[in-house]
Order: structure tokens, then sequence, then C-alpha cells
């Protein structure tokens, strides 16, 4: 069966070493891995130094790696937003950082140039408090019980994280507003309106969500075939492609979350995960690492899901696009490590 080669519409990757500039969906993983200082896109809109990641300029950062005094790390995250192209960047950012990672939303994500090199603590615990005073009221007045459920939540949620936030760092908290329980009489009444709009409301949704299934499916396939698509990929599963180059050096495998791995890695990754698969062994990272180019691979379930970070890749996905990484007959490394 003849393959159909499609060139790559992004810069091969190379070595991190002495590499700045990467593709914008590479950024935020670069930045999250701490894979090295620095790095950014080709015009500088997004880009990281050090712990930090930025969006058009130190005015705003994105978010910030931070380490407590007992050695624990976290992330705090800006909840400012600033135009649709960096609310973009954030949105980049916050796919990019794993689910298990600490994080705080709050407005000053880094240490203070002005004065004492410290973060300012007390404006983002009263932040928080402000946020949490915000849902109360919202919960309060809100007239339908979905909104009223989310900004009960909501409340519950900030309560949870701001404790969390003192707790890391090591402060002092006053006294926090009280989230009331829901009044379930009161939560009666609204779903009792809402019932008569529901059933009308039902088969509208059942042929809108038909028609989003069927256009995600479309976009999955066109992304496979080498389009630039991503607003319509969300909640699928991580997928994979091969874009090619001139040759099978400077050919990379793409995944549907921005991340790019020379193909050499990914036969490499293949490899490997066939020799776990074999064993029925699940692989956990330890000591001794094993990265495909900058990303380091997690954890390889006795099944051949393969994690990575924010990745979590299926065998399926991998199996599908192994006739094509094998085509190309990429020799083994005789460095590789055993299953």
């Amino acid at each position: 069966m003849s393959i159909k080669r499609r060139r790559s519409e992004n810069p091969p990757v190379a070595s991190p070493r002495g590499k700045q500039v990467f593709a914008s969906g590479e950024i935020p993983h670069l930045w999250f891995h701490k894979t090295q200082a620095s790095g950014r896109n080709s015009n500088r809109s997004l880009y990281f130094e050090n712990e930090t990641i930025f969006s058009y300029g130190s005015h705003f950062p994105i978010a910030h790696h931070v380490t407590n005094e007992a050695g624990r790390t976290a992330v705090t995250i800006n909840t400012a937003s600033y135009s649709v192209t960096t609310s973009g960047h954030q949105s980049a950012v916050r796919s990019a950082i794993p689910e298990s990672t600490i994080r705080f939303h709050v407005p000053n994500v880094m240490v203070s140039n002005n004065g004492p090199a410290k973060f300012r603590h007390d404006e983002n615990i009263a932040d928080y408090l402000k946020r949490i005073e915000t849902e109360i009221v919202t919960s309060a007045r809100a007239r339908s019980s979905w909104n009223k459920q989310w900004a009960h939540d909501t409340a519950e949620k900030l309560v949870s994280e701001v404790t969390a936030y003192a707790q890391f760092f090591g402060l002092a908290l006053p006294a926090l507003p009280v989230v009331p329980a829901l009044d379930s009489k009161e939560l009666e009444a609204v779903k009792a309106r809402e019932a008569k709009k529901s059933a009308e409301r039902a088969e509208q949704t059942k042929q809108e969500n038909i028609a989003r299934e069927k256009r995600r499916a479309e976009c999955a396939q066109e992304w496979r075939n080498g389009a630039h698509v991503s607003s319509c990929l969300g909640g699928l599963p991580v997928m994979l492609r091969i874009a090619y180059g001139e040759t099978a050096q400077t050919s990379v495998v793409e995944t549907s979350l921005g991340a790019q791995v020379p193909i050499e890695h990914a036969a490499r990754g293949l490899r490997f995960v066939r020799a776990v698969m074999a064993k029925q062994v699940p692989y956990v990272r330890n000591g001794h690492t094993l990265h495909l180019v900058h990303y380091p691979i997690d954890r390889i379930d006795a099944d051949g899901t393969l994690h990575a970070g924010c990745h979590v890749i299926p065998y399926s996905e991998i199996e599908r696009i192994a006739p094509e990484l094998e085509a190309l007959n990429i020799p083994a490394d005789c460095e590789e490590t055993e299953a």
C-alpha cells in the first residue's frame, strides 16, 4: 500500500541544545517540563524564561513554577485576561499542565519586582475572598438550578483552594466566608419551572449532539490528513500523525495537543511500548527516565497506554501510525533502554 506523504508545516523538532525558537504549540510543554531555561515562538508572542511563561511581554505572566520551603512544587496561574490571543495562550498553557499538579489561580503569579522579593500573598488571598463572596451571591440570585449549583460548587472549590494556598506557603488565613447550604425547597421550585422546558429541549439537544459528534469525527480525520484544526478536537483522545520533511531525519510525529517528536524517537517509543506489552509488566518512571526528545515518559500501562505529562496516548493510536513508522526503516538505537 502506498503511503501519502505530507510535508511538515512546522519546522522539524531538533535537539533542544541551543535551540530557542519553537512552534507555538510546543512552548507550554517545554516550559512545564523545564527542559531548558528559555524558549519562544517565532514572533515572541509566547515565551518562557526560567520558571515563568509570558504572553507578549513580561507585563503578562501566564503561569509560574513555585517551590515552597518544604520542597513541594506547584503552579500559580494568572486569573487576569488581556486579549483574544493571550486568552488562547492561557488556554494552551492550562492544557499543558497535568491534572496531578497543584494549581493556584491568583492575580499575582510571581515574586514582585517592587520592593522586597516576595509574593503578594495579601492581595492574592483578598482576591480569593472576593471571588468566594461573588459566587455566594451569584448562587443566591440564580434563577436556574444549574447556575445556582455551579456557583455554589465554585465557591466551595475556592474555599478549598485558598486553604491549600495558605498551607502551601505557611500563611495565616483570615476568617473565610461561609458558603451556605443550598435551600432544597428553593431548588425544587426552580427545577419544577425548568422541567416544562426540558422535554422540548431534549430532542433538540439529541440532534445537536449527533451533529457535534459527526463534526468531531470529521475534524479528527481532517487533522490526521494534515489540516491545522484545534477548536473541535477538545475531549477527543490524543491523536498522532506523521508530518514528513525532506528526509526521514527531518520528519516528526505530531500530537493533537501540539507536541512534536522526531521520527527516530517515536520509533524508539514504539519499540519500548511493545516490549512492555509483551512482558505485561507496566513501566513506571524511576531513577532512569526514558525521554522522547524533551518529554519524559511517566508510565506505560500493561495495555500499552503511554502517559507523558498531559499526554495520555492509547495503544490503538500508537499502533495506527506504526506501519508508517516501520516503513521508514528507522534503525534501532544501540543504547536503547530495555523495557
